[in-house]
């Protein structure tokens, strides 16, 4: 089974990105599913952009088709909201609401059963994008409804700790790469309690 978990950091964290892969090795050319908040995150009309590719970075329109009946929704008092309305852009699927309780975007799309090397597997995308500084919405974020998968981010100074759980037990092993600014990335696996610690510039 492969399952892909992606978070993208508050604005006060600089750019970092994680992506979660749990089972499979991460292979040449992985795509993978992101939600982008807009250049205008700081304002009271909170949006983000949907894309599939490589990098959160570096839209690719002809494969925005593979993610356009993706359901995206807000995550506010552990509740999730009603699908939110896409539309196309140059910058990926616009998703855009007014006025909302929470800055948690999250999604899920299940590509169905793969074969590779002669076995199969469930393929299966998670993306969580948190808007803004909202460090107190952090813990609601590892609570989605029907979610097996879950990275609960916690920040202590320079160095950020990601809990890892698999129906909500501890998931150690799980590969992680985290995408800083520019093109350099950390990457790693989570320890015995599921942890996964890494440090990062202001």
């Amino acid at each position: 089974m492969l399952r892909q978990h992606h978070h993208r950091f508050p604005a006060g964290l600089p750019g970092l990105i994680l992506s979660l892969l749990v089972s499979l090795p991460v292979t040449a050319h992985a795509h993978f599913m992101w939600l982008v908040p807009t250049s205008d995150q700081k304002n009271e009309d909170q949006s983000v952009h949907l894309i599939f590719s490589e990098l959160a970075s570096v839209p690719e329109a002809d494969l925005l088709k593979l993610v356009e009946q993706v359901e995206v929704r807000q995550l506010a008092g552990k509740q999730l909201s009603d699908k939110l309305p896409l539309s196309k852009t140059d910058d990926g699927l616009l998703v855009k609401t007014a006025g909302s309780p929470s800055p948690l975007f999250v999604a899920e799309k299940v590509f169905g059963v793969r074969e590779r090397d002669g076995k199969s597997f469930l393929l299966q995308y998670f993306a969580k994008s948190y808007v803004g500084r909202e460090h107190p919405l952090w813990p609601d974020s590892g609570t989605v409804p029907g979610w097996k998968l879950e990275a609960l981010p916690s920040i202590n100074g320079n160095s950020a700790t990601l809990h890892c759980t698999w129906n909500n037990h501890p998931l150690p092993g799980a590969e992680i790469v985290v995408q800083l600014d520019g093109d350099s990335s950390i990457e790693g696996k989570t320890n015995d309690n599921g942890d996964f610690t890494f440090s990062f510039e202001k």
